[in-house]
């Protein structure tokens, strides 16, 4: 830094304490700027809907395959053909009309629906949230329906006939947060404990 004339006639402790509060005005200045970065490089048209999917994978979930290879064919579809059609039928009567409603409400609305998946330790995970997904459509009825589209179906569930059929987009490894982050949306639990101790395989989560 150069002479600061502007301090020629001040005493060294009036030029320490006006460098000083410099020093902290360039501070903030520089941290605003930062979070202003940040800011615009989030996504401007998506909001987070509050209300997420919840699923546990493990051996048997999906026929021959263990949850991470499941999770890997959806993956790898998705990553071909930018959506996929991912079917369970392991709520007895499906997703309600009115959870349907609610999610198809707020994806119509511009929300982001997310699905998150625990991978357990018999299907090759670690029993906690090892991936997620965006959710753009649900079809699900009390009975078992076929695909909604087959062509957006992996071969191997193709002609299969299931209770709940989601369609989700961006498929991806996610480590932002564990299950200890998440809870229970009817009972408030926290999911965590309830995967230790119970075999809790499909709901509707909250974020702390």
């Amino acid at each position: 830094m150069g002479w600061r004339y502007d301090l020629e006639n001040k005493t060294p402790q009036q030029r320490a304490i006006i460098m000083q509060r410099d020093a902290e005005e360039k501070s903030r200045t520089e941290e605003a700027k930062k979070k202003a970065a940040m800011q615009s490089e989030k996504p401007r048209n998506e909001k987070i809907f509050p209300v997420s999917l919840f699923m546990k994978l493990t051996t048997g979930n999906s026929g021959n395959f263990n949850g991470i290879e499941t999770i890997r064919i959806y993956n790898d579809f998705c990553g071909e053909h930018q959506f996929v059609w991912f079917s369970t039928s392991i709520l007895a009567n499906g997703i309600s009309r009115k959870k349907q409603n609610q999610f198809l409400e707020a994806i119509r609305t511009g929300f982001l629906i997310e699905m998150f998946f625990a991978i357990g330790k018999k299907g090759g995970g670690n029993n906690d949230i090892m991936f997620n997904a965006s959710v753009v459509d649900i079809q699900s009825d009390k009975e078992e329906i076929p695909s909604p589209d087959s062509s957006l179906t992996p071969e191997v569930w193709r002609n299969e006939n299931r209770k709940i059929w989601i369609k989700m987009k961006d498929i991806q490894p996610f480590q932002a947060i564990s299950a200890k982050d998440l809870f229970i949306e009817s009972t408030g639990r926290n999911l965590n404990e309830v995967l230790e101790k119970s075999q809790y395989s499909f709901g509707y989560v909250v974020r702390k």
